[in-house]
């Protein structure tokens, strides 16, 4: 079975985002007659008629290669007329960024041709069931990355090793910052709960940049790190996060917070819940619908009342036992093993049955 994933590196492995190759890797342990394809260059080739399937993850990586002379939407009829299956994982309904005018088409062409769309929650499939009804629709969450974080840090052991105090509680808000309204609202709730002893551990809020050639760069990084670190009271690294840093900012936090004024899927959640956290996100989304299922709470990102009580919440169930509950239910229902499991199923229905998938 040859499966063919577009996905601009040749090497899945290479990928910032670990989603694809914990699953691919994990699938090949379980069937070894699976072979999976990465790049860009084989959708437009004719070895592509002979994959079995082509499962798109981010339409828009191939935005910067439509140039008017490669028609991908009718690349892709005519790949399905040689009998190539399409599926797509439902990771956004639309790009975060729009660098090109097929950013939003690319999603559009790709979800309409699908043989099969995966949702990682209820939200989403509802939503795209509606607009694409001759579309065969599954549900497979989004998976914790315990192929990768293969253990828990004591709090003692995360806080020493972090430099931080014992006399903060912390909340953790991981990832990227994409608007400037996400920065705002972190910033609102570290004010907010900065006399109640809360400190807000944000690495990425700010980066440092790469390059050591540009003085004004360096000289506007500065100027943010030292706003986020005095006036905000945040711990801020301004770089990335290796894996293994992770597990000890986890450790450390008390709670975790989705910092996302818009949302579909976060792999933060199932990661905050494999990490024994309460976590806390928007009311949008399968994020909302995840989040309310276990008992989490979510905020409206536009009432910083909302926000600032559910933060509050958090804390208190925390205390209850519900970051102990969210693991029981990850390491039930998100394993890795588990998850990949579940694509194979769809591959291997998809190739025999069609896409008569129960």
């Amino acid at each position: 079975m040859r499966i063919y994933v577009p996905i601009q590196q040749s090497d899945s492995h290479n990928m910032p985002n670990p989603f694809v190759y914990t699953i691919t890797d994990c699938i090949q342990t379980k069937n070894s007659n699976v072979r999976f394809e990465y790049g860009l260059d084989l959708f437009w080739n004719d070895e592509c008629e002979s994959i079995d399937i082509i499962h798109f993850m981010w339409p828009e990586v191939f935005e910067h290669s439509l140039d008017g002379k490669l028609d991908f939407k009718c690349r892709l009829e005519y790949l399905k007329s040689k009998g190539v299956k399409i599926i797509s994982t439902c990771h956004n309904l639309y790009a975060h960024v729009k660098y090109t005018a097929f950013s939003d088409l690319l999603y559009d062409w790709v979800y309409e041709a699908s043989d099969v769309i995966v949702h990682l929650g209820i939200y989403s499939l509802n939503l795209l069931e509606q607009k694409y009804p001759c579309v065969k629709h599954v549900i497979i969450p989004h998976h914790v990355y315990d192929t990768i974080y293969t253990r828990l840090v004591d709090k003692s052991d995360a806080l020493a090793h972090l430099g931080l105090s014992s006399k903060y509680k912390y909340i953790l808000c991981l990832g990227a910052f994409r608007t400037t309204e996400e920065k705002k609202m972190v910033e609102r709730v570290s004010i907010a709960l900065y006399k109640k002893k809360v400190r807000v551990i944000a690495p990425n809020i700010m980066v440092f940049p790469i390059s050591r050639k540009n003085p004004k760069l360096w000289i506007k990084a500065i100027k943010e790190w030292i706003k986020y670190t005095f006036k905000f009271g945040m711990i801020v690294s301004g770089k990335y996060i290796s894996d293994d840093e992770i597990c000890f900012y986890y450790g450390a936090s008390d709670i975790s917070f989705i910092q996302r004024v818009n949302i579909l899927n976060s792999g933060n959640v199932p990661l905050g819940f494999f990490m024994g956290k309460v976590v806390v996100g928007p009311n949008d989304g399968n994020v909302s619908m995840l989040l309310k299922e276990l008992g989490n709470p979510v905020f409206e990102p536009y009432d910083n009342n909302s926000v600032i009580e559910s933060v509050c919440s958090a804390f208190r169930l925390a205390k209850s036992g519900l970051g102990e509950r969210n693991r029981i239910y990850s390491m039930s229902n998100l394993l890795t093993a588990n998850i990949s499991q579940q694509y194979l199923f769809v591959y291997e229905n998809i190739l025999d049955k069609g896409v008569d998938i129960v």
